[in-house]
């Protein structure tokens, strides 16, 4: 929705809407969304107690983004290159933090330097942990079949009211991102789940528990805070672990989605580090690094149609005996699942 409305402004304001005011709106239709939503599925009646600060926080937040956004695309050597520009101003000593230095590439445009090893052997180590790991899933399945059993584990999840059954396909859905090769917070996960409850026991119901000062902890709004940061943070994970970055939807519609989800998939994985003190510099060396290694991909199949048909006539062919023998599986392992959890 945000998408549509940030497109929307820019489409029709055209020059007279600057980028503070499209990242206003959009963070103002995405708080809007998130609040209706919210209402529903995480926070209950609590939502409109905390609306009117969450519009604030979107009013801020958006203004904030906005001006970075204009210095942003003002300095940055991605964007120019992205959008068929002259190559940007490249970024001073001081944006670029303590520990970095600018060079001047081949094509003429900024490139950036960190000094030091950017990923210790552990965390490199882990990172081809999980790309060995993406790679064997890809080769498993088709994009559509692990969309479509995403999907149906996600609908039996969300309706779901037994908590034990819902603490077990949680734990599925661990497994199956690991499984998938994706990254996610273990911290990131309990602080978000922790939120949730607390804005739960905001309005109270059921049996006193005991007491926090003023907040009283009561029983069933702490068991619904937990059902309901179970079923936030589950769905997270079982879209984390059944969106391929390769699935394609139809229409001009379909391939922004999946270009959205490539380029999402390549950022989670990207090796270099984004400092705040450093922000606009290294996002824009990240958003390079990921652009030119999609385009050096598409150059070097385009320099190379025989070896590329060959190549792509021999990993269809492997691609397709794995995932004929994996799609049914995976389906039917879903299905069963979903039918378990509304049969008990």
């Amino acid at each position: 929705m945000a998408a549509f409305v940030m497109w929307g402004a820019r489409k029709l304001g055209r020059r007279h809407i600057s980028q503070i005011g499209v990242s206003i709106l959009g963070a103002m239709a995405s708080n809007a969304v998130q609040i209706l939503i919210a209402s529903w599925l995480v926070f209950g009646q609590a939502a409109w107690l905390i609306a009117p600060l969450f519009l604030a926080m979107g009013l801020i937040t958006g203004t904030a983004l906005g001006i970075f956004a204009e210095h942003f695309a003002a300095r940055s050597t991605w964007f120019a290159l992205a959008s068929g520009k002259p190559a940007a101003e490249t970024w001073s000593s001081s944006e670029m933090g303590p520990g970095r230095e600018g060079t001047v590439g081949a094509a003429g445009v900024s490139t950036h330097r960190r000094k030091g090893r950017r990923f210790t052997a552990q965390a490199e180590k882990a990172a081809a942990g999980r790309a060995a790991r993406r790679l064997r899933f890809e080769g498993l399945f088709s994009p559509f079949a692990a969309a479509f059993s995403g999907a149906v584990l996600a609908a039996a999840f969300l309706f779901e009211n037994n908590l034990v059954i819902k603490l077990a396909m949680f734990v599925i859905f661990i497994a199956a991102v690991i499984f998938a090769g994706k990254r996610f917070s273990f911290g990131t996960m309990l602080v978000v789940s922790a939120g949730i409850v607390i804005a739960n026991l905001l309005v109270p119901s059921g049996r006193v528990l005991f007491k926090v000062g003023p907040l009283a902890v009561t029983q069933f709004a702490l068991v619904e805070g937990f059902l309901k940061a179970l079923t936030f943070e589950g769905l997270m994970l079982i879209s984390k672990a059944s969106i391929m970055p390769s699935l394609r939807l139809p229409g001009m519609l379909g391939g922004i989605v999946a270009s959205a989800f490539l380029y999402y998939d390549r950022i989670i994985e990207y090796k270099g580090t984004v400092r705040a003190a450093s922000l606009a510099a290294d996002a824009d060396a990240m958003m390079r690094a990921v652009w030119e290694n999609e385009n050096l991909g598409r150059a070097g199949l385009a320099d190379s149609p025989a070896k590329d048909s060959t190549l792509a006539t021999a990993s269809k062919s492997t691609s397709s005996a794995g995932t004929v023998k994996g799609n049914l599986p995976l389906i039917l392992a879903s299905a069963a699942i979903a039918l378990v959890s509304l049969l008990v």
